[in-house]
């Protein structure tokens, strides 16, 4: 099966494809792929091996879209940025005409559970000495009590990668009301985790966030991320985000 989406870039399904139509409908289809953009290369930017989805037929009519389940194995992402700062996933022109607060928010799409594994993902920008090189072996989300719960685990250029995080209440994301989220992972020796409240997430002005980061120095993370080593010395830091009555304070501790 052969189509072109609106930015005339290819998409095909090159081995079985099978969809049921009932209260659900139910798609499994292999061989997936989406032609990258014409200035970024001949390789696909999206190339799937096998994906399930069940999709709530009554809101494909009605909206948002609902996905009750996903499933996503043997994935290759290509994630490129040029000289210029073309991104290959713009994959349309956004309408600028509404301010973001006047928009009727509603969400195009809600993920209620979905399950990858054996993803590799490519990360492609001027600024690194070379490319980023993401392997997920596992990702699983989930919708819980009203919260979204994800968990990854894999490596970044052979660093192994661990992060999980909680966030919610889903209900307040398109409706500009507060989220509350902690997050804590590890990526090498480096420990990461952050908590905290975000007044609206699609435009945040008051966030209060405590994030933390320690590892041995910030030359081992510049170098694990393929970074140019624009600083040095120990990395143990603490951010801290304080909402003022016009502004955000942004407090540093650490050395």
């Amino acid at each position: 099966v052969d189509a072109m989406n609106n930015t005339q870039m290819e998409f095909r399904v090159a081995g079985e494809l099978d969809i049921e139509l009932g209260r659900t409908i139910d798609i499994y289809a292999e061989g997936v792929t989406l032609a990258d953009a014409p200035w970024s290369g001949d390789e696909p930017m999206l190339s799937i091996g096998a994906i399930r989805l069940s999709v709530r037929t009554a809101s494909v009519f009605s909206g948002p879209l609902v996905i009750l389940d996903a499933e996503v194995r043997d994935a290759d992402v290509r994630i490129a940025t040029d000289d210029a700062g073309r991104n290959n996933w713009n994959l349309g022109e956004e309408d600028d005409a509404e301010p973001a607060r006047e928009r009727e928010l509603s969400p195009p799409a809600l993920l209620e559970r979905m399950h990858a594994e054996n993803l590799a993902i490519e990360i492609l920008d001027p600024t690194l000495e070379e490319p980023i090189e993401i392997t997920v072996r596992t990702a699983d989300h989930d919708v819980v009590d009203d919260r979204v719960l994800s968990r990854i685990v894999g490596s970044v250029n052979g660093e192994p990668l661990e992060f999980d995080n909680d966030l919610g209440p889903r209900t307040n994301f398109w409706q500009a009301r507060p989220v509350d989220f902690v997050l804590h992972g590890r990526l090498g020796e480096v420990a990461l985790q952050a908590e905290g409240q975000i007044d609206d997430l699609l435009a945040p002005e008051r966030p209060v966030v405590t994030a933390q980061a320690d590892g041995p120095s910030v030359e081992y993370l510049l170098d694990l991320l393929n970074l140019p080593p624009l600083a040095s010395g120990p990395l143990g830091l603490e951010l801290h985000f304080e909402p003022l009555p016009e502004r955000v304070k942004i407090r540093a501790d650490g050395t």
